[in-house]
Order: structure tokens, then sequence, then C-alpha cells
């Protein structure tokens, strides 16, 4: 996938941020078969409308994988359909 292109996918996992634990604030956006990993911070729709099946707009973005140490493309920017 390109950086900077839109593209349109839905929400398959998330998982709110758990300030006792400090664990959460991330998940994931499904296109065409692919799941990509998104960080809360880089959302621009208000936190407690954000769940499973929410169809969404977003942009990659090159970031790091701590759990495979890996470069991965993850999604971003993400917004309204």
């Amino acid at each position: 996938m390109e950086a900077s292109k839109v593209i349109v996918g839905k929400i398959t996992k998330y998982f709110p941020f758990d300030k006792s634990q400090n664990k959460g604030g991330f998940g994931f956006v499904e296109h065409e078969g692919q799941e990509l990993f998104f960080n809360i911070k880089y959302v621009d729709i208000p936190i407690d409308e954000i769940k499973v099946g929410l169809a969404v707009q977003f942009e990659t973005r090159m970031g790091f994988d701590r759990k495979r140490n890996e470069k991965t493309t993850q999604a971003t920017k993400l917004r309204y359909a």
C-alpha cells in the first residue's frame, strides 16, 4: 500500500485504553483482506464512537512492531468513511 493514499476499511478489533493496567489504546482495521494496526492517537473519531465494524477512511505509514521486531505498514489518520 502506498503512503498518503486514502483507503476505506472497517475496524476489526479495538482495545480501549485501560488506565488501571496502562494497556490498550489500539486496534486493527481491515482492507482487502489485510489487517493493519492503528494507535488511538492517530484517530480523528471520538473515542466513545470507535467500535468493531465501523467503516473508516485512513492512510498508511511505516511503523515498528515491537513484538515481531520488524517494520510494518500501519493505519493512520482514521476518520469516518
